[in-house]
């Protein structure tokens, strides 16, 4: 039997080449993302493990804050900016705390947009990854550590308030509070009660309940007219923290629904940010 050592030769030069390639635009990819921040200043741009994340930030008057309230959006999924959690950045500010508006990726808020792809716009087997969240989890230790600040609240909105529980768990001790309006905190059972597609690769709140930290406050908005994220998902969640010795309240919003809307919802929104910024 004859070999053909000249086409061997071409064969294993040609995968040489292509895995050389291959490499090359990974590290490409990833300086393209480490370089997409055009300033890390912390108040607009912040790095997480690998998205450049836009945030928008607001300060109090007066003494150094201690608390950092950090707000994450909902997904969004009709389009549209993430503006809408300013205004709750606002309300801590205006309460004594830094507010951070964190644009999650590929999302964009004022005139900014993180780097990465929108959730609406994933494919279903990575939204609500568990790798998102800490990537997340990473700008928000930045971002900590740049205010010094001794604890750390977080907001989150529907989908933000998924990735804020998924966050709590699994970068313990990082955060000490959390505010969820309409959360789907056992995202499975959300998908599967409202007759979706399943999120197969999704991480949820509820399997992160036994990783909280001691003394760690929940408080749980959900309206009464929510027909997305129904009030069941964030009562389960806060019985399922209250059975790990969590404090954890539920307080339905009457006449709510699903969607942030300053008049129905900013009163309370206000009180329970209000409440863990002062525990």
């Amino acid at each position: 039997m004859s070999v053909n050592y000249k086409s061997n030769i071409t064969v294993r030069t040609l995968i040489t080449v292509i895995l050389t390639l291959l490499f090359a635009s990974a590290c490409q990819t990833t300086t393209t993302v480490s370089n997409h921040c055009p300033s890390e200043d912390m108040l607009n741009w912040v790095k997480g493990i690998k998205t450049c994340f836009a945030v928008e930030t607001y300060k109090p008057t007066g003494s150094k804050a201690a608390v950092l309230v950090i707000t994450l959006h909902g997904d969004l999924s009709g389009g549209g900016k993430a503006d809408y959690t300013f205004d709750i950045a606002k309300i801590a500010a205006s309460e004594g705390a830094i507010g951070v508006s964190i644009m999650r990726p590929g999302y964009t808020g004022g005139q900014k947009t993180s780097s990465g792809t929108p959730t609406r716009n994933q494919v279903r087997h990575v939204r609500y990854s568990a790798e998102e969240a800490d990537d997340i989890g990473a700008a928000v230790t930045a971002l900590k550590a740049h205010h010094d600040v001794s604890r750390v609240i977080m907001f989150g909105h529907s989908g933000g308030a998924a990735i804020s529980g998924v966050i709590a768990g699994r970068s313990a001790p990082l955060v000490n509070g959390l505010v969820l309006l309409a959360c789907p905190c056992d995202v499975a059972t959300w998908r599967q009660r409202n007759g979706w597609e399943p999120y197969v690769g999704a991480a949820s709140p509820h399997e992160y309940v036994s990783s909280l930290p001691d003394g760690t406050r929940i408080i749980a908005l959900t309206g009464s007219d929510d027909n997305n994220t129904g009030s069941y998902l964030a009562n389960d969640y806060v019985a399922r923290a209250r059975a790990a010795g969590i404090q954890a309240t539920f307080i339905e919003i009457p006449g709510a629904g699903h969607n942030y809307r300053a008049a129905s919802m900013e009163s309370y929104i206000r009180s329970a940010i209000k409440n863990l910024i002062n525990m």
